[in-house]
């Protein structure tokens, strides 16, 4: 598909060695003067996106535990204070 007046700098890389990807295409920033980046570069970014992309799912499964938990200490906090205010209001 071609977009008439659109214009991106598109780094492909092709893997036939690879079973599971053959392409990757990585769109560069436009507002910047650099050069490409050099190859060691490119597999630099392309592990950390890699990486970040794995493991983002992992960290909100953990953050929905942690707030899950937090929700159940403070509901059963609540539940405790009020059955303690409970039983000292009818002791008087």
């Amino acid at each position: 598909m071609h977009i008439k007046g659109c214009q991106k700098r598109v780094i492909v890389l092709s893997s036939p060695e690879c079973e599971w990807i053959e392409q990757a295409y990585f769109i560069l920033k436009e507002n910047t003067e650099l050069p490409p980046p050099a190859e060691k570069d490119m597999v630099k970014a392309a592990q950390k996106l890699l990486l970040s992309a794995l493991t983002e799912p992992e960290r909100i499964r953990r953050e929905k535990k942690r707030q899950c938990f937090r929700f159940a200490c403070f509901f059963l906090a609540g539940i405790l204070f009020a059955f303690s205010g409970h039983l000292i209001f009818s002791l008087f």
